[in-house]
């Protein structure tokens, strides 16, 4: 979910004032999106981002805590959040007890970033 998050941009806010961010100036008015799939592939949060490294998740993050948003963030985050995370637990351990699994060599990405991934 980190290196194809199933949403690409969210959070979308129009800023209620105008502001100035260093030489950055965002006038009232403005949407505001984070850019989700940038964000989980920032190398200054995640070394190596295209590379899938699920014991990276084990060690004390880099970040304040933002940098990962599969589900978002704060009171407004997935309602269903802990349900999916649960699910795919599972789905994945009974893929594991029930079944071989092997690399295949003709694997091929076919990832495509846009407004939805396809």
């Amino acid at each position: 979910m980190r290196i194809y998050p199933p949403v690409y941009l969210f959070t979308n806010r129009y800023a209620v004032e105008d502001v100035q961010y260093n030489e950055l100036r965002i006038p009232k008015g403005m949407l505001i999106q984070a850019p989700v799939y940038l964000i989980h592939h920032d190398p200054e949060f995640w070394p190596d981002p295209e590379v899938f490294d699920p014991e990276r998740f084990n060690k004390k993050p880099n970040s304040d805590g933002i940098t990962y948003l599969p589900f978002g963030v704060g009171p407004r985050n997935c309602l269903g959040m802990r349900f999916a995370q649960l699910e795919a637990k599972l789905a994945l351990a009974h893929i594991i007890y029930n079944f071989r699994i092997h690399l295949s060599d003709k694997q091929k990405d076919y990832f495509r970033a846009s407004l939805r991934i396809r």
